[in-house]
């Protein structure tokens, strides 16, 4: 989004009430090179050259009196001057850049000249008009004039390439960011005379620390545009006056300053008219503040401190614009910064109705803004800015918003404790194995996870995972159980939201996985996932259609190739996850807390559905077939999911689910004593409760970064019991692949982001 500002011009050197000329004059040669300095000001405050007159009487005397407060005020005044005429010609490499960049616009949509051209028709009809109100006709004039320029430029480029287009931009920033230095220079020196004069003064004046407040945002202005021009690579780093990072901190050091002086300025018993101009610029800090300057290609600027500054800014301004006591003037630049401020709401806002109600405001103070300076009857810039703000409106209203690109890391790590009742998966009717020592056992687990998500392009995004899995058992050690292992995943985003269709993703992931059993090598793992997911109903409800294929390679003994588990297991499936109700609503009305701590706003930053909380029923089902080297466990299976996620009152979140699978081995079991073929029903019933705490916040734009400033802990509470009904038996009448299980557990997670 582009980020448009207005120029703030200095106060008249009589709107100083507290210096008055001449006052520290003790010899009749420093009054006549002093009053020469003014005389220069004065007279030439258009002509560089009679201003560097003045400076350098005014150096003159203070090499002499080095705390004339008359000299400091006017020198000082001389500075900031001279910046301005520099800034004029900045601004004007500044049009240029901006004219080239249409023009590349326009080669790249030739539609885009047409819709200007639709525009240029409805100004020359606004400006025909004889109804149409004056502020109307001021923006539609702007438009006009900007037309022809545009025209002019396009007739003058007719021929010349992109590339050599790219070039003559190029020279037009790189003239644009040596004008700013020189400027940026004169700010420097201005901020230091008035530094200067505050401490030479008992009480000095508001409008002197408004000067002062006006420089620095001036300078760390010249700095962030410097940065973001580097990083957009129209200037080479070593063009640059510093790395981009000191140029940003430098920037954010002054604007911080400035704003820290206007706090203590409205701490004071200040007059109207100095409370007005000392809101207002705190205003515009907080803006810049919440805003900083960044090229498109970098992360989103706009996180959750800048959000709350933003809305510090919106605050001051409206005041100032709907206060009928405020001078007009005033409360038009207010309303401009309004019209500036809050489609910055809109920017991240996917609800199309909510989206369009926020730039309808930004209209509505766009119009209050042009309708207040039209009835100043002063020449103005605002109209100008009025009708490029409305074309950033307009181009948000039509492209929906950007989303952030990620790059982005973390790291998790868990540890807890559980109870098994069937370590062994021992079946009915039979003994433990020799060197067992018992069925149930305590166990404490833990693992860790390292993530990175990173978007290849708007619509690729990659991910990459590193994991490991660990499980101590208090007694039967010889079931311990190690894992490590990795992902790598390709995920396209390939069709988006269409009416209550969509997005859609295509994926395919590789998984590996090292397992240790008893603390010796039992199963390498390799598999291979290609799947389908599909939103609709406003992306309420999700299926999932996916195809697994596993190459198993197992490390145990074998008294007989036929059990050997070696081979490749098949699986295809598919699942559905419904939002069906909305509980939020249902605690508040019964007077039941739906999240209740202060940090849970934050998670936000993963869910999209907050504050709300559905209750969400899910089903997949699933056919496997395993293919292995032996004939024992050559398999069929058929398995249905069923469950429900439902959110309960403080935070809390229950997990509900029952699993059944019906198993067929083709081959007659060597285990059965009439070589029967094998067939199980295995059903699973598990429930969870689970609670996720934001133990730090952290910074929102990181969360499309590798910066780690973010930590999490979630609580999980878990139980599962399994029956595995099977129908071959031993010659001795036991059913080894019989068996019942219950785990029980509770583990504590921390994610850092």
């Amino acid at each position: 989004m582009r980020r448009r500002g207005v120029s703030l011009g200095f106060f008249a050197v009589w709107c100083i009430p507290g210096v008055s000329v001449g006052q520290d004059a003790s010899s009749p040669d420093i009054v006549v090179t002093l009053n020469e300095g003014i005389y220069y000001y004065l007279e030439g405050q258009l002509d560089a050259d009679s201003l560097a007159v003045a400076i350098e009487r005014f150096t003159t005397v203070l090499q002499r009196q080095p705390d004339n407060t008359t000299a400091l005020l006017f020198r000082a005044l001389a500075h900031g001057r001279t910046a301005l005429l520099r800034l004029d010609e900045k601004r004007s490499h500044q049009e240029t850049v901006s004219l080239f960049k249409r023009i590349l616009d326009i080669r790249a949509d030739p539609d885009l000249l047409s819709r200007l051209e639709a525009e240029k028709v409805r100004a020359e009809a606004i400006l025909a008009s004889e109804t149409a109100p004056l502020a109307e006709k001021n923006i539609a004039l702007s438009l006009l004039q900007y037309y022809d320029i545009l025209v002019e430029q396009l007739d003058r480029q007719e021929g010349r390439t992109v590339e050599q287009l790219e070039i003559e931009r190029g020279k037009a920033v790189q003239r644009s960011h040596t004008v700013a230095r020189r400027e940026r220079q004169q700010y420097l020196s201005m901020i230091e005379d008035l530094k200067r004069l505050v401490q030479a003064l008992d009480h000095p004046e508001v409008v002197i620390r408004l000067l002062e407040v006006v420089a620095s945002a001036k300078v760390a202005r010249i700095d962030e545009e410097e940065a973001r021009d580097a990083v957009r690579g129209h200037i080479s780093p070593s063009d640059a006056s510093g790395p981009v990072k000191g140029l940003r901190d430098a920037a954010a050091t002054r604007l911080t300053e400035a704003a820290d002086i206007l706090e203590a300025l409205l701490g004071d018993q200040l007059e109207q008219r100095s409370r007005v101009r000392t809101k207002f610029f705190l205003g515009v800090i907080r803006y810049r503040q919440g805003v900083p300057l960044r090229a498109e290609s970098e992360p989103p600027g706009l996180d959750d401190r800048g959000r709350s500054v933003l809305q510090e800014a919106e605050r001051l301004m409206a005041e100032l614009a709907d206060d009928a006591a405020t001078d007009d003037a005033w409360r038009s630049y207010a309303a401009l910064y309004l019209g500036i401020i809050i489609p910055f709401r809109a920017a991240s806002e996917t609800d199309a109705g909510i989206r369009n109600a926020i730039l309808e405001e930004a209209q509505r103070r766009l119009t209050q803004a042009s309708e207040i300076d039209a009835q100043l009857e002063r020449r103005s810039n605002i109209p100008d800015l009025v009708r490029r703000q409305r074309e950033v409106i307009t181009e948000l209203r039509e492209a929906p918003p950007a989303a952030p690109q990620r790059n982005d890391l973390s790291l998790s790590l868990y540890a807890g404790a559980r109870r098994d009742t069937n370590v062994v998966l021992l079946g009915e009717r039979t003994d433990l194995p020799r060197d067992i020592s018992q069925e149930r056992d305590f166990g404490f687990t833990a693992g860790a996870s390292l993530d990175y998500t990173y978007d290849i392009t708007e619509r690729l995004t990659l991910g990459l995972q590193a994991r490991t899995s660990q499980l101590w058992n208090v007694e039967v050690h010889e079931f311990d159980q190690q894992t490590y292992g990795g992902s790598v995943a390709l995920q396209r985003e390939a069709l988006r939201e269409v009416d209550e269709f969509g997005p859609v993703y295509l994926a395919l992931q590789y998984d590996f996985d090292y397992t240790l059993l008893g603390r010796s090598e039992f199963l390498r793992s390799h598999a291979l996932t290609p799947s389908v997911r599909m939103y609709w109903a406003k992306q309420r409800a999700q299926t999932d259609v996916f195809f697994t294929y596993e190459v198993r390679d197992y490390s145990e003994p074998l008294f007989d190739r036929r059990f050997n588990r070696d081979g490749t297991y098949l699986t295809v499936g598919v699942s559905q996850r419904v939002k069906m109700m909305e509980m939020t609503a249902a605690y508040t009305d019964l007077g039941w807390e739906p999240w209740g701590l202060p940090g849970d706003e934050h998670l936000a930053q993963e869910d999209p559905d907050y504050p709300l909380r559905y209750m969400t029923p899910y089903v997949a089902a699933s056919y496997s077939q395993d293919a292995t080297a032996g004939d024992e466990f050559d398999r069929r299976a058929a398995a249905l999911l069923l469950g429900v996620e439902m959110p309960l009152p403080w935070g809390w979140e229950f997990d509900a689910s029952a699993s059944f699978e019906w198993e067929r081995y083709p081959q007659g079991s060597l285990i059965d004593f009439h070589r029967r073929v094998r067939r199980d029903l295995v059903q699973e019933y598990g429930l969870a409760l689970s609670r996720t705490f934001v133990l730090r916040a952290g910074n929102r734009a990181n969360r499309y970064t590798p910066a780690i400033d973010r930590l999490l802990m979630t609580v999980h509470a878990h139980a599962m019991w399994t029956q595995d009904d099977s129908n071959v038996v031993d010659r001795i009448g036991q059913a080894l692949f019989e068996y019942d299980r219950a785990v029980y557990g509770l583990s504590v997670a921390f994610t850092f982001n």
